[in-house]
């Protein structure tokens, strides 16, 4: 399955739509580069660029296409074609 450098997600702590996409992944066997943008202040300065200033998360980049709030199925899918 994909590599921790193929899947980037922006993410905070106590976002439920986080929790539910990283359980996914778990489940998937997908592995990822994770940033929490309350902690890093670079990865929310990135997040503000592809998210029209916001703080949405999850933000997902799968080989470089990003996906702002996917559902894990679309994230599955990307990665299963080896995006």
């Amino acid at each position: 399955m994909a590599t921790g450098s193929d899947v980037t997600v922006y993410w905070r702590p106590g976002c439920g739509f986080c929790h539910k996409l990283f359980q996914r992944f778990d489940r998937a066997g997908i592995e990822r580069t994770e940033h929490n943008i309350w902690e890093d202040p670079e990865a929310r300065t990135y997040l503000r660029t592809v998210t029209d200033g916001n703080e949405t998360v999850p933000t997902v980049v799968v080989g470089g296409q990003i996906l702002v709030n996917p559902r894990p199925e679309e994230v599955v899918a990307l990665v299963e074609l080896g995006l």
